[in-house]
């Protein structure tokens, strides 16, 4: 596994992070039937293969998520990776919401800070009617002193330009952004993040799983030799931008560790 510096924060990361946007459930219209001893092993066997960056959001798998990733980060595997989620600005109407929803979200992870705390989805409308109104960068300030989180960021689909812009306020620590060899509008994001010194993580490297189906006929000639899917092409030019940091994917997690366990029994067959 390689690893990158997060932007200034100090935190040295593996360059695939394990995103816990779509764990694997029983019931495919119900996002709360996680099947817990699968998604456990899955995140479990990642950080053992090296991966130590863990995301999920308060509301993925309808907060689901973040309880199964606690239970995953059991018995010492709490202190091998570094937790990423998100505060849904969208559910908070007052200043005292952002704090509530992040005391239920330490709750959920059963654990006494979080390392990466994003304003989730944030615009720049969002910013100014929202996050300056009821003072919620002053929140974040005071909790971050307190020790509940360590490092503040963004997620957002804005425009490049208003995300630019969010950035240039110079209040985050963290921006995480899509990018994929199907969608470079956030290059110039991702270039000006860099040059502030504002770690650069990656959501949809491939496209959303898009890239890890088989692909159509007409494109298979280029599938790089012995591949069925374009996962490595689409993680190459992810990771070929130096100023990205993390790419999130469970998509490619999944791969990932087939991928090992096929070379692992290749050894034990020999």
């Amino acid at each position: 596994m390689h690893y990158r510096q997060l932007g200034k924060t100090g935190i040295k990361t593996s360059i695939l992070g394990f995103g816990a946007m779509r764990l694997p459930t029983s019931k495919p219209d119900d996002p709360t039937s996680i099947i817990e001893d699968e998604a456990i092993k899955i995140i479990r066997q990642a950080i053992d293969g090296g991966v130590n960056f863990v995301d999920s959001a308060y509301v993925y798998h309808r907060g689901q998520s973040e309880v199964l990733v606690g239970k995953a980060l059991k018995d010492g595997y709490r202190e091998k990776v570094s937790i990423m989620t998100k505060n849904p600005v969208r559910k908070v109407e007052k200043t005292e919401d952002y704090e509530k929803l992040l005391d239920e979200e330490l709750e959920r992870y059963d654990t006494e800070y979080i390392d990466v705390y994003l304003f989730h989805g944030l615009t720049w409308e969002r910013y100014e009617e929202k996050v300056l109104k009821l003072g919620l960068l002053d929140r974040a300030k005071a909790v971050k002193k307190e020790g509940k989180i360590r490092h503040i960021g963004i997620s957002s689909h804005d425009k490049p330009e208003n995300i630019i812009k969010l950035l240039d306020t110079g209040e985050f620590e963290v921006v995480l952004v899509q990018y994929n060899i199907l969608d470079n509008n956030n290059a110039e994001v991702i270039d000006h993040a860099a040059k502030l010194g504002i770690g650069v993580i990656i959501m949809g490297p491939v496209a959303g799983g898009r890239l890890a189906l088989e692909p159509p006929e007409e494109l298979t000639e280029y599938l790089a030799p012995g591949k069925e899917t374009f996962v490595d092409l689409a993680f190459r030019h992810v990771w070929s931008n130096p100023n990205v940091s993390i790419a999130l994917s469970v998509w490619a997690m999944k791969i990932w560790l087939q991928q090992i366990w096929n070379l692992l029994l290749m050894r034990l067959s020999h």
